[in-house]
Parts: structure tokens; C-alpha cells; sequence
């Protein structure tokens, strides 16, 4: 998986997003909206309207979009960047300062709203810039 890649897989969640009746511009306003989006899916999963495999494309796709819009916002003046081990891409400074939004969009497809990823967006950001001490 390259850049080009990744590019991709945010066309789809941009075009996935909008689906869902949301427009998806790359900015940190599309992550509340993400949030909106992933508990309709929590709720088809928890149902059984959505099969696992489905659920773990769609947490891929809003996984990396979720992670771009983060690099895009700030982490990348920050010095994060892709990295990918075990085939999963996660967003990684060095190897205290890891984070993986594609483990956080999967945790609210299964949990629901309590594993929010507005909250993650914030938090990465805020231990990022060090307003927020791990």
C-alpha cells in the first residue's frame, strides 16, 4: 500500500460518505459527520444488517480517511507520517507516538458511540501539539 493507495481508499470514503448524505471535503468538520455515519453502522452491525466483512471494508476506508484528514489537519507538521506493519497502515512519529485510526473506526462499528472518533481525532491532535500529556 502507497500514497496512491491511500488516496483511494479516502475517494471511497469520501464517496461512502456521501451515501450517508454527507460531504466529505478532507477537514476536520467531516469527522463529527464520521461519527454520525459509524453509529448507523454500529447499529446495521449490532442487527446483523451488515455482514463482519463488510464492516471491516468500511472500517478501512473511514480508517484511513479518518487518519489522512488527521495528517492533513496538523500531525504532519508534527512528523507523523504512514507507516504499515501486519498490513494494517497506522499513523506513527517514532515509536512512543503511534496512533491507529483504522483500530478506532473498526472499535465503533463494534462498540457504538462510546469508542467515538471525533473523540480520537481530538485527542490525537491535542497529544500531538503537547496540550495533552500521554
Amino acid at each position: 500500500m502507497d500514497n496512491a493507495d491511500f488516496q483511494s481508499y479516502c475517494e471511497d470514503a469520501v464517496k461512502l460518505a456521501s451515501q450517508f448524505g454527507k460531504n466529505f471535503s478532507y477537514s476536520s468538520a467531516d469527522i463529527a459527520d464520521m461519527d454520525e455515519i459509524l453509529e448507523t453502522i454500529h447499529n446495521d452491525y449490532e442487527n446483523k444488517k451488515i455482514s463482519e466483512q463488510n464492516a471491516e471494508k468500511i472500517a478501512v476506508l473511514f480508517g484511513i480517511y479518518l487518519g489522512q484528514v488527521m495528517l492533513d489537519s496538523s500531525l504532519s507538521e508534527y512528523g507523523y507520517n504512514w507507516a504499515i506493519e501486519n498490513s494494517e497502515p497506522y499513523l506513527v512519529k517514532n515509536s512512543d507516538n503511534q496512533m491507529f485510526p483504522i483500530t478506532k473506526t473498526w472499535k465503533m462499528i463494534v462498540n457504538g458511540i462510546e469508542d467515538s472518533v471525533k473523540s480520537f481525532y481530538d485527542v490525537g491532535i491535542a497529544i500531538a501539539s503537547g496540550k495533552f500529556k500521554k
